[in-house]
């Protein structure tokens, strides 16, 4: 089995719209590897959505084709490869969309989930996350008082008058 946190698939984004699990495959079998699984994922409507997943039969074959095969080509699509993460992982980004169970547009358009989410997942949705309680709010205040944007920087001047078209430029004498 895996060692913790150690993945024997990876993921391969920037696939070309046209390549199936079979064309995958074969691409990644040259270097010798046993390919266990492969899949190409697709919308409902069976459309391709440039990004797959290989499993290997070890987490050193995965880390070794990700070495060899990234930044590798299938026709002219340029394949970026990365450890596949688990749907739970802690290192995953955060949702962002307003439809997404576990973001803050969520939460704030469906107040009744946000309210029936335990203790734990409600700083998650707020965007507090871990070590939140001495961390400054950036919805709050903010960090460092502004510069007073009236004024002047005799640097900032210059700059801006040298960067100027030439036909509005200020001439000196």
């Amino acid at each position: 089995m895996a060692a913790e946190g150690l993945s024997s698939r990876i993921c391969v984004k920037g696939l070309p719209k046209r390549c199936d699990e079979r064309r995958l495959r074969e691409h990644f079998e040259l270097r010798g590897s046993e390919v266990t699984d492969v899949r190409v994922m697709r919308t409902r409507e069976g459309k391709s959505r440039m990004f797959g997943f290989v499993g290997f039969r070890t987490p050193e074959q995965a880390e070794e084709a990700r070495s060899y095969f990234s930044r590798s080509f299938i026709d002219t699509s340029r394949l970026e490869i990365e450890m596949a993460k688990s749907r739970g992982d802690s290192e995953l980004a955060r949702p962002w969309s307003r439809h997404s169970k576990g973001s803050s547009a969520y939460a704030r358009t469906h107040p009744e989930a946000a309210q029936a989410a335990p203790e734990g997942a409600q700083g998650a949705l707020s965007g507090g996350g871990e070590g939140s309680g001495s961390a400054p709010s950036r919805l709050g205040k903010p960090d460092a008082p502004r510069p007073d944007p009236k004024a002047k920087d005799a640097k900032l001047e210059e700059f801006l008058g040298l960067m100027q078209p030439h036909s509005k430029r200020q001439t000196r004498l």
